[in-house]
């Protein structure tokens, strides 16, 4: 178990490379425990020394990124699919890629007739990133004290598309599949992480990200500022100051997203897997499915044309409302459109 002090002294170096004498100030630590501690990590390669000055090594990177995440964890997560395989097969009839992210509380300045939406756009671009660095940047803006559920993405293979969730079932899909294109998305109430990658032999060779911001509660500035905190290590290792300037851009929503407006019939949900989590906050032993995969073919709406749909419920769900067939109808439906994607976001009740 790592000790208070240790994801300390790796706080203060991720947050940029510094000398002994710097992190002995900083952390309030006594000469001699810090430089055991060092000379751990060292020995773990979890640090780089050059010109006296001390950074996180990648596995640095990664082993602190895994460290604060499991430190403010207080909720456990349990995947389930209805064939026992860590992705979900993906259809989609419709031009654009359409990721789901069912509680995504993102709000995009939209115009009168909401036809069109408003957001910041920053590119970052050649960056040598992996599926290691993809799960610092996931743990990095982990919120371990509500269940939000993020880390959404979508594999395209040669012998058809897939698509689920979190970095455990994406390392298995990967040695699995050998797909050639990852889209990963990381949404959050004030900004949206998107990242396309080209893929060769399950390895990541060449990736675009680009980050989305809203104005809706707080200034672009704001927000910008406090996901620059947020990743501040994972920018440091590719020794990126700051976010570089970006630029505000308008995107059109299609037409066939309002059709759940008008809220279709109510349909039992056919269900391909869940996700459900465990609050450990008060020692509870219960678990609650919170989101919910589903194939939409008995939906009556030209968006059946995409499968699956991974939706959730207000407070969650309960297991046995799928044993007895209950019938669902649509509580909340909203849709993000970016340049190169749709996010949807579905609530049932």
């Amino acid at each position: 178990m790592i000790s208070i002090d240790e994801i300390l002294v790796l706080y203060i170096i991720g947050n940029g490379s510094v000398s002994l004498k710097e992190i002995t100030f900083k952390s309030g630590l006594q000469i001699k425990h810090m430089k055991n501690l060092i000379k751990n990590f060292k020995g773990m390669g979890f640090l780089i020394e050059e010109h006296h000055k001390l950074s996180l090594s990648k596995k640095g990177l990664l082993g602190f990124s895994r460290y604060t995440r499991k430190s403010q964890n207080q909720i456990r997560e349990y995947y389930s699919s209805k064939d026992k395989l860590p992705y979900f097969p993906y259809r989609n009839e419709f031009q654009k890629d359409i990721i789901f992210h069912p509680n995504l509380s993102f709000e995009a300045i939209t115009s009168e007739d909401f036809s069109k939406q408003f957001m910041y756009e920053i590119v970052l671009e050649n960056l040598e990133i992996d599926v290691d660095l993809l799960e610092t940047l996931y743990n990095l803006l982990y919120e371990g004290y509500t269940y939000h559920g993020t880390g959404f993405w979508i594999l395209k293979c040669n012998k058809g598309n897939v698509c689920g969730w979190g970095i455990k079932n994406l390392r298995k899909s990967l040695r699995l599949l050998k797909p050639y294109h990852l889209i990963f998305l990381i949404g959050s109430q004030n900004f949206v992480i998107l990242s396309s990658s080209v893929l060769k032999d399950a390895k990541i060779k060449e990736t675009q990200m680009k980050v989305y911001f809203t104005r809706e509660i707080f200034p672009y500035i704001d927000n910008m500022d406090s996901l620059s905190e947020q990743i501040k290590p994972f920018l440091n290792f590719f020794k990126i100051p700051e976010l570089p300037k970006g630029r505000e851009i308008q995107s059109k929503v299609k037409s066939h997203w309002l059709e759940l407006e008008r809220f279709p019939p109510e349909f039992v949900p056919k269900v391909l897997g869940k996700i459900s989590f465990q609050d450990m906050t008060h020692g509870s032993k219960e678990t609650h499915p919170f989101i919910v995969v589903m194939d939409p073919l008995n939906v009556r709406s030209n968006l059946n044309k995409v499968s699956p749909w991974l939706v959730t419920s207000a407070g969650g769900f309960i297991t046995e409302e799928f044993r007895s067939g209950r019938e669902f109808c649509f509580h909340y439906f909203d849709v993000l459109s970016l340049p190169d994607i749709d996010v949807a976001t579905l609530m049932l009740s």
